[in-house]
Order: C-alpha cells, then sequence, then structure tokens
C-alpha cells in the first residue's frame, strides 16, 4: 500500500520531526490484491468531496471509506458486482446447510389473507393499557 500525504503544514521537510498532517490529506492506494487501485479516503474527506468520489466510481473506479482507519464501506459502481459468483456463492452455502434455495414457486397458503379479529382494534387495547398504568 502506497501512503500520499501532503507537504507539512510548518514548512519542515519529509523527513523531519514533528511533522503536523491534517488526517483528512491522506489519500491511501492499495497496489496489492483484489483491491489493487482502489483508492482509500476517511468519512470526513469523502463526505467533503463526494461528488469527485463519485465521478471516480462512474468511471470504473473504487473507493473505500475509512471510519477512525477502520474500513466501514466501499463505493463500486453499479453492475461491479460479480454476478457470475453470487451463484456460486449461494451453492457453497447450500453445501454448507446454511441456507436452502426455494424452488421458485409461491405457496398458495402464503397469499391468502389472514383470520378476521373481532373486537376492540390493537392500536385502541394498547392505548388503554397505557393510561391503565400497568
Amino acid at each position: 500500500m502506497t501512503l500520499a500525504a501532503p507537504p507539512p503544514m510548518d514548512g519542515r521537510t519529509p523527513d523531519g520531526e514533528g511533522r503536523r498532517f491534517q488526517a483528512r490529506e491522506i489519500v491511501a492506494i492499495d497496489h496489492s490484491g483484489y483491491h489493487s487501485h482502489m483508492k482509500i479516503a476517511n468519512l470526513a474527506r469523502a463526505k467533503d468531496d463526494l461528488s469527485r468520489y463519485v465521478e471516480y466510481v462512474r468511471r470504473g473506479g473504487r473507493v473505500r471509506i475509512l471510519v477512525s482507519g477502520v474500513p466501514a464501506a466501499d463505493l463500486v459502481p453499479i453492475g461491479a458486482a460479480n454476478d457470475a459468483n453470487d451463484d456460486e456463492d449461494l451453492r457453497a452455502l447450500e453445501r454448507q446447510g446454511i441456507l436452502r434455495r426455494g424452488s421458485g414457486r409461491i405457496p398458495s397458503e402464503i397469499l391468502r389473507p389472514g383470520p378476521k379479529l373481532r373486537g376492540r382494534p390493537l392500536s385502541e387495547t394498547v392505548a388503554a393499557e397505557r393510561d391503565s398504568g400497568w
């Protein structure tokens, strides 16, 4: 990962001690692995320059947003999610017994209306219960 920082605010050289950087000005680009060429910005920077980051993402880029230095979200282009991997991931979850996919047919019982209730509405019952101090 490469970190790029602005020149120090106090005029000292980058290798001098006591450098003062504004954290919101640090931008990192991860040059390794799956997320190569992903821009990284903290939340304050992303909020300040949201339109610029959205334009970058619309052109195919990716932006990882950090909150207190911890990855919280990724801005990715719509359609960037790999649909081919989705089916493979679902099959793996089925093999592990974590999920069971439906047959695609909705049972008719689900579409039938529920039972008719008699008596006063639930909202009145709750309001009466609150008024009673129970």
